[in-house]
Order: structure tokens, then sequence, then C-alpha cells
């Protein structure tokens, strides 16, 4: 005896009742309550949309106060630099206290300079993410330039520089973001280790890559480790080399792009560590 559909209802029948009780028009509360759900989901969208555009509206009028800034800064500070080497370099003898006042002037400016300078390309790079600026190099080659490009700043502080690294080391980083890092680095551990060793290590780790620089300067206690990375923030009495308190910052904000990390390695009269992680090996 063969399977027949004698005796139970058909697929019309069966989702023909289906319909029936799903049908919304027998419930006109879920329907008012669906409405209102909707309105009230287009409403939220359209307050954060709302606060989307004006965010990006406030940060790219920044953007445009900051770029302005700098660079109508540093013209004048072009010319204040101008005018001390002229009287410096001027064939009339200039007294030995003045000359020794307009060195130091030009080194404050110099110092200026760089930091508007640092600060215009770190704004710029900002508005480009780290992933979309990021091109192949050899991480070693790249530190070896960076570092040659402060000769001058590491012979005046007569500080022996020494850089050790596995060999070459490829990858793809944001070149802005990774100079920043290094030079920065560099930077900070003249600063405080001036006539005093430097050592760079490069290698391979776990997490990508690690960059590692050390001096045997004044040192931090361990309560500071994490506020020196903050703006402005300046653990020591201000002098001209200690400077504003934003090259850490950058080097903090520019491995955050590279989704990377940096720690501090320091107590007093030890000399600072600074432990760099990125990936992209």
């Amino acid at each position: 005896m063969g399977f027949t559909d004698e005796g139970n209802p058909t697929d019309r029948d069966r989702f023909a009742g289906s319909a029936v009780l799903g049908n919304n028009d027998r419930h006109p509360e879920r329907t008012a309550d669906l409405e209102r759900t909707l309105a009230e989901e287009r409403r939220r969208i359209e307050q954060l949309s709302l606060a989307l555009h004006e965010s990006e509206e406030s940060v790219q009028r920044n953007d445009a106060l900051i770029s302005m800034a700098t660079h109508d800064l540093r013209s004048p500070l072009g010319s204040i630099q101008l005018n001390i080497q002229s009287v410096l370099h001027a064939r009339r003898p200039v007294p030995r206290w003045i000359r020794s006042r307009l060195a130091r002037a030009e080194e404050l400016v110099r110092h200026a300079a760089q930091l508007i300078s640092d600060l215009l390309s770190f704004e710029r790079s900002r508005l480009v993410t780290a992933q979309a600026g990021a091109e192949e190099m050899d991480l070693h080659a790249f530190a070896r330039e960076t570092i040659g490009l402060m000769e001058e700043q590491i012979r005046a502080a007569k500080c022996a520089v020494y850089i050790q690294c596995e060999g070459p080391i490829h990858g793809r980083w944001d070149k802005v973001c990774l100079g920043q890092i290094i030079s920065n680095l560099v930077g900070n551990a003249i600063k405080f280790g001036a006539g005093k060793p430097l050592e760079i290590a490069i290698g391979r780790s776990s997490a990508g890559v690690r960059i590692v620089v050390s001096d045997h300067g004044i040192g931090l206690a361990e309560r500071d480790h994490q506020r020196i990375f903050e703006r402005f923030e300046q653990l020591q009495p201000t002098t001209v080399q200690s400077g504003v308190g934003l090259g850490l910052w950058i080097v903090a904000e520019a491995t955050h792009r590279l989704k990377g990390s940096v720690r501090l390695r320091s107590a007093p009269g030890e000399g600072s560590t600074f432990i760099v992680e990125l990936p992209g090996v």
C-alpha cells in the first residue's frame, strides 16, 4: 500500500492558516508599537549622524588651525635665525659675551623650529591612517638613516651611539610615525644622557618587532613611568634641553597609530630604557 496525502492538509491549507494568525491587521497594538520603535530608531540615527558631522567639522577646524599656526610660526623663526647667523659670521669682531648669548639664542630658535616641524608633520600624518600610509622598508636601514640625520645633535651632546640589529628586518610601516618614534626617543636620550653612551637595539619579537632605546642619564621614579607620555608633561625642571613636554607624547601617539605599544623601564640615577613593540614583520 503506497503513501498518499489523503486525510492530510495540503501545504496551502497549512500556510494559509499561519498567514491568518500572523496578520498584523488583527493586532493593531503590535503594529503601533513597532512603528513607534522604528520612529525612535530613525530619530536616534539622525542624532548620531548630526553628532558625527559636527565632530568631523570640529576636527577639520582644529587641523586647519594647527597647520596655519605652525606654518606662520616657522617663517619668523627662520628670519630670526638668519639674523643671528649674520651677526655671528660677520667680519666685524663681536664681544665674547654677546657671541655666547647669540649662540644660545640660535639654539633656542633651532629647537623651536624643529618642534613646530614635528607637530606639523604629526598633524598631517593624523589625517591619513597608519595602514594607508604604510610602505615596505628595512627597519634597520631606516633607523640608521633617521639617527644619521641627528648626527649634529649627537655630536653636540658628546654621546657615543651604538646600534645593534639582527640584520635586515623587512615589514610595512608608516614612515612618518616610525621616524617620529625613533627620532624623539633618541632626542630624549640625548637630552637626559648627554656625555654618556646611548644604545639602540632592534630585533624581532613575538608581537612583530621591538625597538629599544637606552640611556645612562638621570632616570625616573616608577610613579612617573606613565605620566611621562602625557602631553606637555615635564617631570624635570624646565631647561632649554627639556623642551615643552611633547616628545614622548608624540612617541606614544605614533606608536598607537601603528597599533603598537611603548613602555619605560627606569629608576632614579640608573638611566632609562624605552621599549617599543610594533606589528609588521
